[in-house]
Order: structure tokens, then sequence, then C-alpha cells
């Protein structure tokens, strides 16, 4: 409807991985690929339409646009402030960000499940995925880590008193 106040309605002519072709596909219709995973994960994980944290679906019920009714838009709320956004994936990942900077900022540790999509901040829970490996190898690079262990720091010392003594 070109009347509303979103815009005119669009069509999109698709082609698909597989080949197959529709043409005509209402704007309601057409999202992205990574959107559609995280609808689809969420509808999985909840039988109901997708949850986030943080983050909400908002769709305008007083308006003649079947995307404004049904489809809508992202809301994200960040640091009190209502965001919008017109992807899920968009609105998801400006909350976790916001959650990251919070955490960075207070030196509280973020967990996993604190997050839409802890998938993509890989770097931040690396540690606690890898605390085994780092103790078995000595560390992330490789290299061994020095052993500051009060037993070892006691050898040190009892080498370093017999050193001094041979030099009198």
């Amino acid at each position: 409807t070109d009347n509303s106040p979103y815009g005119p309605t669009r069509t999109y002519d698709i082609e698909f991985d597989d080949g197959k072709q529709r043409d005509g596909v209402e704007e309601h219709m057409v999202f992205s690929k990574v959107d559609h995973e995280l609808i689809s994960r969420n509808e999985k994980k909840f039988e109901s339409p997708w949850v986030g944290i943080g983050v909400k679906n908002a769709v305008d019920l007083d308006v003649d646009d079947t995307w404004a009714r049904t489809m809508g838009w992202y809301v994200a709320t960040i640091d009190g402030v209502e965001r919008s956004f017109s992807r899920l994936s968009d609105a998801m990942d400006a909350y976790d960000a916001s959650v990251m900077a919070k955490g960075n900022q207070s030196g509280k540790k973020i967990e996993r499940t604190q997050l839409n999509r802890p998938e993509k901040w890989p770097h931040c829970f690396a540690e606690s995925m890898n605390s085994d490996e780092d103790s078995a190898e000595g560390g992330r690079d490789g290299k061994r880590k020095r052993d500051t262990s009060s037993k070892n720091a006691q050898a040190r010392t009892d080498e370093n008193k017999d050193s001094v003594e041979r030099n009198n």
C-alpha cells in the first residue's frame, strides 16, 4: 500500500541457490538468511515466536501495511533507551555489544547466557574454553609458563644462598 506511513510496498524477484525462481514476492516474506536462522532457531527452542534478550519485535496493527502488521521491526533496549532496527540480527548484535561494553567498563565477567549471539564473541570466551589446554600446554602460545609456585621460589632462594656462600 502506497499510503502506509512506512513507505510503498515492494515486491522482489528471487533466484534461490537451488536455481528455482519466484517473482513478485512481497516484502514481508523477504529477510536475510541470518535473520531466518535466528527466528527458526528460537521457534524450535521456545515453540513460539522468537525470544531475544533485550530485544523485542514491534509491529503496527493500526495501519494497512502487511509488513508493519506482520513482520515489523526490532527494538533493542540499550542503556535504558529503545533503539529500532529493521533486522533482528542487527538488534541482537547491538544489544550484545552494549552488554560486552558494560562488562569491560565494570570489570565484571560476562556469561554466554547474557548474550543473544555469544558465538559472535569467541575471543571473550576462549579463555574459559581453553583453560585446561593452557595448563597442560603451558599457555595459548605454546610456550611454557614460568613456574612461580612457592616451592620453586624457595628452591631458587636456596640456590642463591649457596651461590653467595661459595663466592665469599
